[in-house]
Order: C-alpha cells, then structure tokens, then sequence
C-alpha cells in the first residue's frame, strides 16, 4: 500500500502544477490578443468560454484546493502507512532482540552445560583411569601369586661327556634341562666348569671354584613351555685331561667334576637358579679303551640345589 499513496501524491502534484502553468499561460496571452484589446482598469469582459478573469481565477482556486485536498488525503494515507510500517518494524525488531536474548541464554546454558559436561567426561576419566589403574594392580598382583604357587621348575636331565678325552682332546658337555613346573620358564643363560679334585676329600665351596663359563641359549631368554626340554649341544669346557689326569682318574685317586647352574626367570620376572653337580663315573670293566664312563649325580646341597 505505501507505493500507491506516493503514486497519488504524485499524480496530484502534476495535476497542481499544469493547472498552474495553464493559467500562468492563459493570462499572459490575454495581454497580447485582440479579445482582450476592451481590457481597461477594473472592467473586464468574459472570454470566451463565458467567463471573466475573477470567475477563472475562483475556479483554478477551486481546482487548486480540491487538488490540495487529494494530496493532504494521500499524504495523510501514506502517513499512517508509514506508522503502520514503523510499528511492524518495531514489532520485528523487538520479535529479533527477543530471539537473541534468548539465543544468547541458550547458547550461555549451552555453555555451562558443555563444561558441565567435560568435568563430568574428565571425572570419569579420573575414575576411568583409578579403575584401569586398580584393575591392573590387581590383575599383576593376582599374576604374582598364581606364578608364585605355580612356579616354573627347571631340572638338570642329562649332563653328558663329549669327546676323546683320554688322547687330549677338549672336554665338551652337552647338557639337556626340562621345565617340569606349571608355567613358563625364559632361560638366561648356562654356566658350568669342569676340574680335577681328589677323591678322598670334600668339594671346595663355590667361592674357591675359578670363573664359570657361561653359554646362552637360542634365542635368548629361551621361552621354555611347562614339559618342554631344552638342548645345549656339546659345549667346550676349556680343559684337557693330561696324562697323569687319565692315571689318577683310572687310579680313582681323583675324580673329574662338572658343576654349574641354569639362569631363568619366571613370567614376573623373578630369578631362579637350578643347580647341578655332576662326578665322572669310571666304568669298573671298561669294554674298551674307548669306554670313557658317564657324569651321575654328586649329592651335596652346597652344588646340587633350586632356587
């Protein structure tokens, strides 16, 4: 609607202003023709039309008003559409602060409720992580105790001489071990040394053996399952029998030892140590010179322990 109250202004205003011209026009040719040539002071004849000056002038006065009327009418019009329009605007506007005050308020509780929400994601992180963190200290603790009743247990099955020793060869050993506990065993390492000492006398304490050699397993720590043998082939003992070690050993007046211990650890991690010792058993019939004997157990508990 405001569109057409300025179209009606308009429209009156063009009117007003050729109704004007028209008469500004019309006097002026008065002035020069001869149908106004009977002009003289005050008295004036009609025009043509019939009408005198004063009777032109009363209804262009007339036009005028009633012209001023349509536009105070249309102005007046497009006023109370501008009021109208004003007050749409200001309901608009005020409808627009009052969606974003609520915006706002929605958007600050969205924000508290947000780090509403990330102390609550971080507390139950912490209580997350207390929970992972006991979990695991159970778990390792409940681990230790089931190792520590079902420990892993390495025996020394066989310890076997290797080699001509009676015409100088090197003396090797060749030693096989078995888990025979109920969990795994990883095995570090085999230390061993071989010597000569008289029969009639008690085996020194290990302090006074020299340095044991050490051999290490394939992969090392060797994974050793709970029924598993483990095979150190023939390793050399760094020793030879001289001829007076074969007299004595054939006199029984010395005997050849071999002592060492197998390095492992259970699956906590805890050391353990198993213990051998072994004495060279000279076969009292040999078959033949060749007949070098076997290594038997030695019982003493100072060599021959677990740990």
């Amino acid at each position: 609607m405001q569109p057409l109250g300025r179209f009606l202004a308009v429209i009156a205003f063009l009117a007003f202003a050729g109704a004007f011209g028209f008469e500004v026009w019309s006097a002026e040719q008065c002035r020069y023709t001869q149908d106004c040539a009977g002009y003289r002071g005050t008295h004036q004849e009609p025009s043509e039309q019939g009408l005198t000056p004063e009777e032109q002038l009363a209804l262009y006065t007339r036009w005028l008003a009633l012209f001023t009327g349509a536009l105070a009418i249309a102005s007046t019009w497009q006023g109370v559409f501008l009021i109208r329009a004003d007050r749409t605007a200001r309901t608009a506007a005020d409808a627009a602060l009052r969606t974003a005050k609520t915006a706002s308020a929605q958007a600050a509780h969205l924000g508290n409720s947000v780090e509403e929400a990330k102390r609550a994601a971080t507390a139950m992180e912490n209580v997350a992580g207390a929970m992972n963190g006991t979990l695991k200290e159970t778990t390792r603790i409940a681990d230790e105790e089931f190792v520590a009743s079902h420990a892993p247990k390495i025996r020394v099955k066989h310890v076997w001489l290797s080699g001509e020793i009676w015409e100088g060869e090197q003396i090797k050993i060749q030693i096989m071990v078995t888990n025979v506990g109920k969990t795994i065993a990883l095995v570090d390492a085999l230390k061993l040394i071989t010597f000569m000492h008289e029969s009639d006398r008690e085996l020194p304490i290990p302090p006074e053996l020299p340095d044991l050699l050490e051999f290490f397993p394939k992969p090392s720590p060797h994974v050793l399952h709970s029924g598993v043998t483990l095979d150190f082939h023939p390793q050399p003992a760094d020793r030879k029998l001289t001829d007076a070690d074969n007299v004595a050993l054939r006199e029984r007046t010395k005997r050849l030892y071999c002592v060492g211990h197998v390095d492992y650890r259970d699956s906590a991690g805890r050391i353990r140590k198993t213990a051998f010792c072994r004495v060279l058993q000279i076969p009292k019939s040999p078959r033949s010179y060749q007949d070098i004997g076997r290594f038997v157990v030695h019982r003493d508990p100072d060599y021959e322990y677990e740990d």
